[in-house]
């Protein structure tokens, strides 16, 4: 199994605890949607399982599990900032993640 680091971390916002855990390699996204995912259905959370398995099996890139774990995570509400090449996508994500702090949600842990 590879676990090859992304090139850009994600990091999950705990709304419960409002601690931030940083999310760096498709294994630590596969655990993280396995075990601490507030929701266990939707196409995108299915999508991004499998994205991760087949990336773990050599199948596809990190950047497509990284992708597949940012769609999941926009899809259930979990709040997420992301640091890229591109300022505005990150600051895009900021302003969602400090919108989502905003308004109420289920606990993601």
């Amino acid at each position: 199994m590879s676990d090859r680091p992304w090139l850009f971390p994600v990091c999950v916002i705990c709304t419960r605890t409002n601690q931030t855990l940083k999310v760096g390699t498709t294994r630590e996204a596969w655990k993280m949607l396995l075990d601490m995912w507030p929701v266990a259905d939707g196409h995108k959370f299915l999508s991004a399982l499998k994205i991760c398995m087949d990336v773990e099996h050599g199948i596809g890139q990190p950047a497509d599990a990284r992708d597949a774990f940012i769609a999941a995570a926009d899809e259930a509400g979990v709040a997420i900032d992301t640091c890229s090449a591109s300022s505005s996508i990150a600051s895009t994500r900021r302003s969602r993640w400090r919108n989502a702090r905003l308004r109420s949600r289920p606990p993601l842990l």
